[in-house]
């Protein structure tokens, strides 16, 4: 529903009890809002501001005319001026101040371009007529410029709206944007840890492997290093001993046969013989000196040399008694 029009009558206060009777008139109409100082201000309100602000806010102000008031100086020549300031400021063809005589007055030169009506005499109901008629010009004006108007608003809050939506629009791409680089950041600086990780890992089993390998290689080439001197050893102790035995038989056949009563008698050769193997073997401790005690057979053998059938090394008799074997030093280079 439009809301009345606002209608401000400037009058002087000699004039008050017609402009009264104007005043109930327009309001009995039920689409205008006439204003009236005795009936809109309140107790204790600066009427000087309260008038002001009803001529700001007023579609159209009925100038009273009168002898009185024309003539008169004080407030209602002030608010002529400053109705007629702002009627400048609204466009050519808006009604706005109406000039109402209210008796046979002269019009202010600044109102005499307007036409005016003459609220007296007989023609007061006609003028009155004249003067509805010019008021609902104005209304329907002013429902189209207030048409007008709130098409522009909703046109400028359509505009502002869609700014606000682009803008949000945009604010939640730039966030979607914002978070799909921190999570492709995340997930790389993520990957790039594993990758790490796991390089990590792959480094120290490979260091690991390597130990095992090394560990295992030297845990091999010292087992083959001690079979070998352990072999080593055990056939330099057997081939020292058959060369002991080579000796000591040797020797003892010479001693009987100088010895005449040997026949009889085992003699007891006690030889201390130093090897000096060839072999070249890596460092390692031995024994310096083995000494061995010969067990006297059951009979004694004839001296002869005789080849072992299950690992072919030869097989000396060797007499009973003591005989030294090894390195005085201990040690083979």
């Amino acid at each position: 529903m439009p809301r009345p029009l606002r209608v401000f009558l400037c009058h002087a206060s000699q004039d008050k009890p017609i402009v009264r009777e104007l005043y109930n008139a327009l309001k009995k109409e039920g689409w205008i809002d006439p204003w009236l100082d005795k009936a809109k201000i309140l107790p204790g309100q600066d009427w000087e501001l309260v008038i002001e602000k009803a001529v700001d806010d007023s579609d159209v102000v009925v100038v009273c005319l009168s002898s009185q008031s024309v003539s008169k100086e004080g407030f209602v020549q002030r608010e002529i001026r400053y109705a007629y300031d702002i009627a400048m400021e609204k466009p050519e063809e808006t009604i706005f101040l109406i000039p109402l005589r209210l008796d046979d007055c002269n019009v202010p030169r600044k109102l005499r371009t307007l036409h005016w009506v003459d609220y007296f005499g007989a023609d007061k109901e006609n003028s009155y007529s004249d003067l509805l008629e010019a008021l609902k010009v104005r209304h329907d004006q002013k429902m189209r410029l207030e048409a007008v108007e709130q098409e522009r608003s909703q046109r400028e809050e359509q505009t502002k709206r869609e700014v606000e939506e682009s803008a949000r629009k945009i604010a939640a791409e730039n966030l979607a944007r914002e978070k799909a680089e921190h999570d492709a950041k995340e997930k790389a600086d993520r990957e790039a840890a594993q990758k790490k990780e796991l390089e990590r890992q792959e480094r120290e089993a490979k260091q690991k492997a390597e130990r095992d390998a090394r560990r295992k290689n030297q845990q091999e080439f010292a087992s083959k290093v001690g079979n070998l001197i352990s072999s080593n050893s055990r056939r330099l102790a057997i081939g020292g001993m058959v060369i002991v035995a080579l000796l000591l038989a040797i020797s003892g056949k010479d001693a009987i046969a100088n010895n005449p009563t040997s026949g009889t008698e085992t003699p007891t050769i006690e030889p201390s013989v130093t090897l000096q193997p060839s072999l070249t073997l890596p460092k390692t401790k031995v024994p310096p000196t083995a000494t061995f005690t010969s067990v006297p057979p059951s009979s004694t053998p004839t001296l002869g040399i005789t080849v072992s059938t299950k690992d072919g090394m030869v097989l000396v008799y060797v007499p009973d008694g003591e005989f030294t074997m090894g390195s005085e030093d201990g040690d083979v280079d």
